[in-house]
């Protein structure tokens, strides 16, 4: 029975049996917190990840670009909240606009970027994807260059 089964799964296509353990997975994640947590079906848990994924999905296809071309930067993370934070302190401590504020936000992301891109230029490889994925975490604009540059 088992080797049927097994020989029936070998047959599906891989993609088919990736998705569907991830779906599973995920399916038995949400029966299991909706059971254990009181308020995890309610309508401030569903906004509050409404509200978490546009800034994951900026950073992961900022970070998709960079692995695409085979190069890795792990300070993304940190620029995003650099950069949050930055238009946090402009917007209520600084008094700033929301353009403005917007603005410091993004050259944050930028100056990051530039650091970074500095920094990796004197090393044996150094690579510009840097660059655009720190300017992408810092406020979701994408400057991918997309080039890696070899000393």
């Amino acid at each position: 029975m088992r080797k049927i089964i097994k020989n029936k799964i070998s047959d599906l296509p891989a993609f088919v049996t990736d998705y569907l353990g991830m779906s599973l997975a995920l399916a038995g994640l949400v029966v299991f917190f909706g059971i254990k947590a009181d308020n995890f079906f309610t309508l401030t848990t569903f906004r509050t990840i409404a509200n978490q994924v546009p800034d994951i999905t900026i950073v992961a296809v900022g970070m998709t670009f960079v692995l695409i071309i085979a190069g890795i930067d792990l300070s993304v993370g940190s620029v995003m909240a650099l950069a949050g934070a930055v238009l946090g302190l402009c917007l209520i401590e600084l008094n700033f606009s929301l353009p403005a504020a917007i603005v410091a936000c993004l050259l944050v992301g930028v100056l990051c970027g530039a650091l970074t891109m500095g920094i990796a230029n004197g090393s044996d490889e150094a690579s510009t994807e840097d660059f655009g994925c720190d300017c992408c975490g810092g406020g979701g604009v994408s400057l991918d260059i997309g080039v890696v540059v070899r000393a």
